[in-house]
């Protein structure tokens, strides 16, 4: 007979990242299991963090930004754009990490590369949905696929 029982550990590794276009910047929302982060920083950087309190998450801002510039790139119709780093949020399990874009024009060609995390966890999935128009399209970005191209119409 088989016997199923669940932990504190979560058995999967999947991160979702909403991309928005607003007011001719990109926001983006990543919803990301805090304890997978944690592991990715301390890869990253060789610094232990803790991010299970909100005060955690103002000591560690520049870490986490920085771990956000380096494994996240997005490309516009063939420009490249910058992410400031606003803040986070703890929602349960998860963290929500808020950036946004340089200003930018409507999208029309979207690269996206996101690696984050497939560095920790070689199943690492990362769901990638960019919204425009109140349109929204996908991808599932891993470790052998960490980009994706996305293409609107005007």
């Amino acid at each position: 007979m088989m016997t199923f029982g669940w932990s504190n550990a979560h058995p999967f590794y999947v991160s979702v990242y909403e991309f928005k276009f607003e007011n001719n910047r990109i926001n983006l929302s990543a919803r990301i299991f805090y304890d997978d982060l944690e592991l990715a920083i301390k890869q990253f950087s060789n610094e232990k963090v803790s991010l299970f309190e909100e005060s955690d998450l103002e000591k560690h801002r520049d870490i986490i930004a920085k771990y956000f510039k380096e494994h996240l790139e997005l490309e516009i119709n063939g420009e490249m754009l910058s992410f400031q780093y606003v803040g986070a949020e703890i929602e349960g399990e998860a963290l929500w990490c808020y950036l946004e874009s340089s200003p930018t024009t409507r999208p029309q060609k979207v690269w996206i590369s996101n690696p984050m995390m497939t560095e920790v966890y070689s199943t690492q999935a990362n769901l990638i949905n960019f919204e425009l128009d109140k349109k929204i399209k996908s991808l599932r970005l891993t470790k052998d696929q960490p980009e994706g191209r996305l293409t609107f119409k005007n």
